[in-house]
């Protein structure tokens, strides 16, 4: 076989195998013996026929086929075992050149060329994480003590911290009814922001068995779809108003109902603690999604239309996924969104070529980086994502290589959103 190659765009290259004569022949001759077994021939069990009565049962572009893909294995090493130096990061594609003589074109993809602006600056503002405030504390401190809460039902008007309940009936301004805010019953504690505050407003100082009206005006961008812009009436009626009574925070009380033996003063130390740790993990969870933004915007890379096609799918087959675990088909939810399969299709394309500008962008950043990766990291690595494979591969594979990227990548991103 003789093979030629031709470089394209978009980080392709081309080789062109051409096969001499006799190489065709044995192609063809395994490509008989193949299809052989599925042709069904009076008088011959199968594979048994002669040569010539087969050619004449078998299509001129079946057999095409069928001897392109028995020689695969050998195109595929005339392809690749000459001087040039190919990493290919999809699977080669095959396509018939010619057929007099034959000639397979293997389409190798590899991984693109990357342009990064400003690689050394790329970066976010670190806004120092605030100390929890008291009023956080003792509200963690309240919601641990609400379990053990009292209720009782008060002939006074209700104020923030109370318990109300109550019944609404509304109806759009021409007297039609609006289902989204009508109840039977409905149970929220005044102040906490449980129930809209469209309605909550009009709710303080109310006592129990009161009857109460209000028109109710939302905006258009409002949360919730249904309410956009409209304008209600809202019809209240106050079954209950129960005032909540929380215990005491003592060290008895620690211990007995949490199991905490320290002074109340300490046990707060560690509540706020907490909440620092929680705003912390809040505060990097947000930088991060800046530094992705950053890189991604930084990013210019010239994606083959063979690897947008690729991630298109892998975008598509995740996506299905999802909507299955929901108990839901891609059909489903197209009808649900009124989505065509164009425009379906434009928004795979749209998020593949996202993932890959930032996959890509981010590589190339990292290596921007002064970052080091020993063989032992990389090995926990992989026995973390990939149990066993730790034992398949060594430094200096390929695989291996790319494990040490993916921990050099998660240590820029570490090192670039925390303290």
């Amino acid at each position: 076989m003789q093979t030629r190659f031709e470089t394209l765009k978009q980080a392709r290259t081309k080789a062109i195998v051409t096969f001499e004569p006799g190489e065709r022949a044995d192609a063809e001759a395994k490509a008989l013996s193949r299809l052989a077994e599925k042709v069904k021939i009076p008088g011959f069990r199968p594979g048994k026929a002669p040569i010539e009565m087969l050619r004449e049962k078998i299509k001129e572009e079946e057999l095409l086929e069928e001897t392109v893909r028995a020689a695969l294995p050998d195109v595929l090493k005339a392809a690749t075992s000459g001087e040039k130096k190919l990493a290919p990061i999809l699977q080669p594609s095959i396509s018939i050149e010619s057929t007099e003589p034959l000639q397979v074109g293997v389409l190798f993809v590899e991984e693109p060329e990357v342009k990064i602006k400003n690689p050394k600056k790329l970066g976010i503002k670190k806004e120092p994480v605030p100390e929890p405030s008291t009023k956080e504390i003792d509200e963690f401190v309240n919601q641990l003590l609400d379990r053990d809460r009292s209720e009782a039902s008060v002939e006074r008007g209700a104020k923030i911290g109370d318990l109300v309940e109550v019944a609404m009936e509304s109806k759009h301004k021409d007297g039609s009814p609006l289902a989204e805010l009508s109840v039977g019953k409905y149970s929220f504690t005044l102040g906490k922001e449980e129930l809209l505050p469209e309605l909550e407003k009009h709710l303080h100082g109310v006592k129990k068995d009161e009857k109460k009206s209000a028109d109710v005006s939302f905006g258009k961008n409002h949360e919730i779809p249904a309410l956009q812009g409209k304008d209600a009436t809202v019809h209240f009626t106050i079954k209950d108003v129960r005032e909540v009574s929380l215990p005491a925070l003592t060290p008895e009380y620690l211990k007995n109902r949490l199991g905490a033996e320290k002074p109340v003063e300490e046990f707060k130390k560690d509540v706020a603690a907490l909440i620092k740790s929680q705003k912390m993990e809040s505060v990097y969870r947000q930088r991060e999604q800046e530094l992705l933004k950053a890189v991604r915007d930084a990013t210019t890379v010239d994606l083959a239309p063979e690897l947008l096609t690729a991630e298109a799918r892998l975008v598509l087959e995740e996506f299905v996924d999802r909507l299955s675990k929901q108990k839901l088909t891609l059909e489903d939810w197209m009808q649900s969104t009124k989505k065509d399969e164009k425009t379906v299709q434009e928004e795979l394309m749209q998020a593949a070529k996202d993932r890959l500008t930032l996959r890509f962008g981010m590589r190339a950043a990292t290596k921007e980086q002064d970052i080091t990766v020993s063989d032992d990291e990389v090995i926990d690595f992989l026995k973390r994502v990939s149990p066993g494979s730790e034992n398949q591969h060594k430094s200096g594979d390929p695989a291996f290589e790319d494990a040490r990227m993916e921990v050099k990548v998660q240590k820029f991103v570490e090192e670039a959103i925390r303290d």
